[in-house]
């Protein structure tokens, strides 16, 4: 069983692997009815790979039992293939799935593609050749999908939105005025209430930025007032720490959490027999080692992975963590206020803030006038993120 196309572990990269580069002829793909929206997200993938597919409702009894339904026309119609119901534990419909999956393969009938993008989506990885070429044009950026499309997807969403929906089109440097006077009119046909356009390049800066990469050795040196980059301190070579297992929605997660004498440096973590995101708490952890050695406060760490939800955690009740971040939020935190405790360790105090109104040399804020945190350029203005502050305003 697999969720996504994305995989994980050695039997989800050889079942994607068959997916993708073997071509079957068709694919009766068995999703978990009482948690259809995790499993239908697998479902769009494979139809996207243009192979027929079966989908078949399972758990229909339990389903049932919750007093929920499911219009089988409408989920047909939307995801464009057959739809049906069976309960495997009370063998009911596994037989007529099978059939209408053989029947569906024998007649060489070509998967549908109830939505398709046009334009410029098709290309737009097709640089990164050790993607599957099914799977490139699924991949956009904004500056990758057409005004138009972009207008028509804010319309979808504002049919079913009392208020209005904000939105930006993003243009082309060299986009023309009716090209822009087109989508405010397209937008006024389809029932937009607003619309907000931005062409790249018009601004000094911007959020999102495509241009030259600089190749090695031609990079700028930063300019005066720029912060300067953050390097981890090493990793001691003795250390001293704790292992907790904590109970998450897949089994058991164990997190190690190791400290010297300046803090928290280290955490592991490893999966219990069950299962887990072996390679997603593997990548936590390690950033969040490299951020503690590099004087990161632990709190904002621990406030950044706490609270952070899985699915598999959903449908179990009694569980104190909702996923494996939130399980090693937990366990930091609790090695943190142990050392404090004890008063090994000191509470993290935040920096001075600087002089009100402090700018840099080029006359540009760098740093908030009412709290001296450091400002953020976002949507043409200047705003903090601790005090609430914008220059516009």
């Amino acid at each position: 069983g697999i969720y996504s196309l994305s995989p994980y572990t050695l039997e989800e990269v050889v079942a994607r692997n068959y997916l993708v580069k073997e071509q079957p002829d068709a694919i009766l793909n068995i999703v978990d009815g009482t948690n259809i929206e995790r499993n239908l997200y697998l479902t769009t993938q494979l139809i996207e790979l243009g192979i027929p597919v079966v989908v078949a409702v399972n758990m229909m009894d339990l389903v049932r039992k919750n007093g929920d339904q499911i219009d089988l026309n409408k989920l047909g119609t939307a995801l464009g293939c057959q739809v049906v119901t069976m309960s495997a534990l009370k063998g009911e419909g596994g037989k007529e799935a099978a059939e209408k999956a053989v029947a569906l393969a024998k007649s060489h009938r070509a998967g549908e593609l109830p939505h398709v993008f046009t334009g410029s989506v098709e290309h737009t990885i097709a640089h990164i050749e050790e993607l599957p070429e099914d799977l490139r044009r699924v991949f956009v950026s904004a500056h990758d999908i057409s005004p138009e499309d972009h207008i028509r997807m804010q319309a979808a969403f504002q049919r079913g939105t009392d208020n209005a929906v904000s939105k930006t089109v993003n243009f082309r440097h060299d986009a023309t005025r009716e090209e822009v006077a087109e989508v405010y009119s397209l937008a006024f046909h389809l029932g937009c209430k607003g619309v907000t356009i931005y062409r790249d390049g018009s601004r000094s800066e911007q959020v999102l930025n495509i241009g030259k990469v600089n190749k090695e050795g031609e990079g700028k040196e930063p300019q005066d007032g720029a912060a300067a980059p953050i390097v981890p301190r090493p990793r001691p070579d003795l250390v001293q720490g704790v292992t907790e297992r904590m109970q998450i929605g897949c089994g058991n997660l164990y997190v190690t959490v190791n400290y010297d004498d300046k803090g928290i440096c280290e955490v592991f973590t490893n999966t219990g027999k069950a299962g887990g995101c072996p390679s997603q708490s593997e990548a936590t952890a390690r950033l969040v080692s490299i951020s503690l050695r590099s004087g990161i406060d632990v709190k904002t760490i621990v406030n950044q992975l706490r609270g952070i939800r899985c699915p598999s955690t959903i449908r179990q009740p009694g569980l104190k963590c909702t996923s494996c971040p939130d399980a090693i939020a937990r366990v930091i935190e609790k090695v943190w206020n142990q050392q404090v405790e004890l008063g090994h360790w000191k509470e993290f105090a935040p920096p001075a803030p600087k002089p009100r109104g402090t700018v840099d040399i080029a006359g540009r804020m760098h740093f908030c006038p009412e709290c001296g945190a450091k400002l953020e350029h976002e949507g043409g203005c200047v705003t903090c993120r601790q005090c609430g502050y914008s220059h516009c305003s």
